[in-house]
């Protein structure tokens, strides 16, 4: 019983080596140079938000005396794999992508002296990008639903291909 989960979790512990190459050799390719506050973030930033809405999740099972609570035994395990193993992986991980990842190639020549970037038209903003993308759908479901419901409510068949017959 939990097998899955034991294993996602391992599996989980074990891939923080390859996050923290990554982290470590991202950070010193963009010039970074506080390396160890990436570390932490990259070990701790994602497992402890999700052990402190478990823990809040825990205390209202809880409370309201549920069966489906991780008991107590259950969480400090998952927090000494994630001490234990996860960590010491991650620093190890961050320490070999810093001093073995190499430097950056980039494919072409870059310029140290920035250019100007002209500034985005209207309808090349995120919040217009973003709206359009959502009416677009919304549009086409709403005009969908509008007719399924005529079709219910009025007594009126509802023919989904119909505007793929063939006109004779």
């Amino acid at each position: 019983r939990g097998a899955v989960i034991v294993s996602f979790l391992v599996c989980y512990a074990l891939t923080t080596l390859v996050a923290g190459y990554v982290s470590g050799a991202l950070y010193l390719r963009s010039g970074g140079t506080c390396w160890i506050r990436t570390m932490v973030y990259t070990c701790a930033l994602f497992p402890s938000t999700i052990l402190a809405l478990t823990l809040m999740l825990n205390t209202v099972a809880f409370f309201y005396q549920s069966l489906a609570a991780i008991g107590f035994t259950s969480v400090v395990s998952v927090v000494l794999i994630w001490l234990l193993l996860a960590c010491p992986l991650c620093v190890l991980g961050t320490i070999v992508g810093r001093n073995w990842s190499g430097t950056s190639n980039a494919p072409c020549r870059v310029n140290s002296i920035p250019r100007l970037i002209p500034e985005k038209r209207w309808y090349a903003r995120p919040a217009v990008l973003i709206a359009l993308g959502g009416v677009l759908p919304f549009g086409s479901i709403f005009i969908e639903m509008y007719f399924v419901f005529t079709s219910f409510w009025n007594y009126k068949f509802y023919y989904v291909y119909g505007f793929m017959r063939k006109s004779p």
